[in-house]
């Protein structure tokens, strides 16, 4: 796989994220618009900003994806799947949209159960990154 599929995959993730904001009225069947507004952006901004959060996620011979999720100063946090893992030992490596390769760490602490999703760490040297932006939680009935 190569970079603009991983963009791609990651643009079409936040577009269904973006139109999942729309609300089923289950009592009417009708569609009916969030109390919040959605910004429609621009489907280049969008591209960009997918691109931005997007890393592969790299263990000996294989090639996976993965979203920044996260920032604690120098520290970051990558949400991949955990087949991509489990397919070799460590170590890992994040290779962020600037092509830098990190070394990357799996947190012992928190587990999926048997989903297929996983969590890495890793650290920058004074580089900033964009991490992923979470709309409002959804309520019962959303």
């Amino acid at each position: 796989m190569n970079w603009r599929k991983f963009t791609l995959i990651a643009c079409a993730g936040s577009l269904c994220i973006t139109l999942s904001t729309l609300a089923v009225n289950v009592s009417s069947s009708k569609l009916v618009k969030p109390e919040l507004s959605v910004t429609q952006l621009p489907i280049e901004q969008l591209h960009n900003q997918a691109q931005a959060i997007t890393v592969k996620v790299i263990s000996r011979d294989v090639l996976g994806s993965g979203i920044l999720l996260k920032r604690q100063g120098y520290f970051y946090t990558v949400l991949t799947n955990a087949h991509v893992l489990r397919s070799q030992n460590p170590p890992y490596r994040i290779q962020t949209n600037d092509n830098r390769i990190w070394v990357a760490d799996v947190p012992k602490t928190i587990r999926f159960g048997q989903n297929d999703l996983a969590l890495l760490q890793f650290r920058s040297t004074g580089i900033n990154y964009s991490v992923a932006s979470f709309g409002s939680s959804p309520t019962v009935g959303d």
